[in-house]
């Protein structure tokens, strides 16, 4: 798999690869060097994941583990009995207290938009628990009599899965894979996916759950009789209803949901660059334009991204392949950013945060805030504006040669792998042009 220089590489295959980053140094032996069962303080019981803290020669690295997939955090703080794990990219970090025992860290999560602290949750790690869950007891004090046999013994498969409800509601594909009691999966939406799901599904309770550092899913679902799945899926401290049916409907084509309007089938664009910050020289606010000399008559991909977004994540992990493997051979890449602030000097740092995450040689421009509505404004050769990321593929002539709305990311498995090669057909053929 692809691995960015001194800072990320995350697995895809069943084996997990160890990422060291740099971080604080601590005395060895430390206390926090341990897996971290740690369950975040929202509805339905909180929602749980794990926490890997390893000790190098007398430094500290920590990653946030969901199913095969383990994120590291940019940075390690430990001061006494206090720690920090910080995720630059998207501003956001725990800070929590260990007990004198050394078992239990207790504290909050907390994540800033500009100069405030946006959201904020409790949390509490237990050392050495294994179970993602808690086994689920054969009878519940809250139901008027014992539990019946599940319908549902396995849910491996595609699940056609609705989430809220009338006008409301909307559409996903679910992808499960049962290995004993435990689960992993995703759902893919028409403009992205839910990343590493993973839970289990025993005495007919579905449970599933996936923190990336910033977003927070939590899904509990029942077996009915009629082999339907229907419970709650919590966004944060937000629930809407969640019904499973098995099946596998497609999505809608993500190609043929965004066109290019404008009489000359170009795309324009002009807006200032964050700059590189550690990562390169690119001056912060220089504008940079689709008419500038560097793109005419050399393939373009253009990607509209948002740094707080973790379809975006996954989008940057894609096209820091692509450069590395490309560029050489002629392609230009630029990135779009619609923000959380709007305002570019807040934007920018976390702009150029998610520059050093990919170690991103190509332009990150500042579009503007973070609305769909704005975005579809400032860039009027889109005929609407759906989903962040939204990825443009322009020619040696400067034409639009297609649209590529949301991303499918590594979570959903084989619809990664077939829209990867669908990117690097799409090159292949502009290169050849």
């Amino acid at each position: 798999m692809f691995q960015r220089r001194g800072f990320i590489l995350i697995a895809f295959s069943v084996a997990l690869v160890a990422v060291t980053i740099s971080c604080s140094s601590v005395p060895a032996s430390s206390p926090f060097a341990k897996t971290w069962r740690t369950v975040l303080d929202m509805p339905d019981g909180g929602l749980p994941f794990h926490i890997e803290i390893t000790e190098d020669d007398g430094a500290l690295s920590a990653a946030v583990r969901n199913g095969e997939e383990a994120l590291p955090f940019t940075r390690v703080e430990v001061a006494g009995d206090t720690i920090k794990l910080v995720f630059e990219h998207y501003n956001a970090w725990f800070e929590g207290r260990i007990d004198a025992a050394g078992e239990t860290i207790t504290g909050d999560w907390k994540r800033r938009r500009g100069e405030e602290v946006s959201s904020r949750m409790g949390f509490v790690a237990q050392a050495g628990v294994a179970d993602r869950f808690d086994p689920i007891d054969d009878f519940d004090p809250t139901d008027a009599e014992p539990r019946a046999p599940s319908p549902i013994e396995d849910v491996t498969g595609k699940w056609d899965v609705t989430f809220g409800e009338g006008d409301d509601s909307w559409r996903s594909l679910g992808i499960f894979e049962q290995d004993g009691h435990k689960v992993t999966g995703t759902f893919l939406t028409k403009v992205g996916d839910f990343r590493y799901l993973e839970g289990t599904f025993e005495k007919g309770t579905l449970r599933l759950s996936v923190f990336d550092g910033c977003h927070s899913f939590l899904v509990r679902a029942q077996a009915r009789s009629d082999g339907v799945l229907e419970g709650t899926f919590w966004f944060g401290s937000h629930g809407t209803p969640i019904r499973a049916v098995a099946g596998g409907t497609p999505m809608p084509d993500p190609w043929s949901l965004t066109r290019c309007v404008s009489e000359a089938g170009t795309f324009s664009f002009s807006f200032p660059d964050a700059g590189r910050g550690s990562s390169g020289s690119a001056a912060s606010g220089k504008i940079v334009s689709s008419s500038d000399a560097r793109f005419a008559g050399r393939p373009l991909v253009v990607c509209v991204i948002g740094t707080w977004c973790c379809n975006c994540y996954d989008a940057g992990r894609l096209l820091a392949e692509l450069y590395e493997e490309y560029h050489s051979k002629g392609l230009e890449m630029v990135c779009l950013a619609c923000e959380a602030s709007g305002d570019f000097e807040t934007d920018a740092e976390m702009m150029r945060a998610f520059a050093r995450c990919w170690d991103a040689e190509w332009p990150i421009l500042h579009v503007g805030p973070s609305s769909k509505k704005k975005t579809a404004e400032a860039l009027p050769d889109l005929d609407t504006f759906l989903s962040y990321p939204t990825t443009i593929f322009i020619d040696r002539e400067g034409k639009v040669r297609k649209i590529f709305t949301g991303f499918t990311g590594p979570g959903t498995g084989e619809y990664y792998k077939r829209m990867c090669a669908e990117f690097r057909g799409v090159i292949d053929e502009m290169l050849a042009d």
